[in-house]
């Protein structure tokens, strides 16, 4: 019998072979979709929601997506990155809640501060690269916004991390993984190298099967968690 870890890395390499497949061969298949209705199907089946954020963050991504195979031109519509921010910021809410007791020293606000000013900047750097290929303009600052908002929950799974909470290293791989795979997207389809869309895959497809390991598996021997008592996140 699988255990829970090895169904969700099991059905998350079957789905990411077909969207492989379907992309080679131009197929209209959607297969990131039906991926993310299975793994958020998946959740429910094994955890009842009291991670209200986290139930946010999936629905958000699964509007996106749906409104990403409705549009005409996916490029030119504002709103499967409206959603896509809009669960960023769940996600960064949710980082946020996990250890919103814990003190933040002076050192930490100017080191995070830091990090979040220099990683800004290579988010300016990288639009600026594809702003000539961008058609509406407000696209542009929802790029720079979406940015941010993985630049902040970056920074969030990096102090969640910190405290040791046993679920702490999923919500990591979330964060690494899907970040990674907005700037493999962005890239890949601007620059138009779809040869990195198989690359963007693989990072979203598992991103989100860590996702799910983050909602679904339980706390074990986890101090720190007690110690903040995150109740209702």
């Amino acid at each position: 019998m699988l255990s829970i870890k090895n169904r969700v890395y099991l059905i998350t390499s079957i789905f990411f072979v077909l969207s492989c497949i379907t992309l080679f061969l131009s197929y209209s298949l959607n297969v990131v979709l039906v991926t993310e209705l299975v793994l958020f199907v998946f959740v429910l089946k094994y955890k009842i929601y009291s991670e209200w954020t986290i139930a946010l963050f999936w629905l958000c991504f699964i509007l996106s997506e749906t409104f990403l195979v409705f549009s005409e031109n996916p490029l030119n519509t504002i709103w499967p990155t409206l959603f896509k921010l809009f669960g960023y910021v769940m996600l960064c809410l949710c980082g946020f809640f996990k250890q919103k007791t814990l003190r933040i020293s002076y050192i930490e606000y100017l080191i995070y501060g830091l990090l979040i000013f220099l990683n800004t900047y290579v988010v300016r750097a990288v639009i600026a690269i594809i702003e000539p290929f961008i058609i509406l303009e407000y696209l542009v600052n929802l790029y720079f916004l979406l940015g941010c908002a993985l630049i902040i929950v970056a920074a969030f799974a990096i102090r969640y991390r910190l405290i040791k909470d046993s679920r702490s290293k999923y919500f990591a791989l979330v964060v690494v993984f899907l970040t990674l795979a907005e700037v493999t997207s962005v890239i890949a389809h601007y620059l138009q190298l779809m040869a990195l869309c198989y690359l963007e895959y693989f990072l979203f497809l598992f991103g989100l099967s860590f996702c799910v390991l983050f909602s679904v598996l339980e706390n074990k021997n986890d101090k720190a968690f007690k110690l903040v008592k995150v109740r209702g996140v």
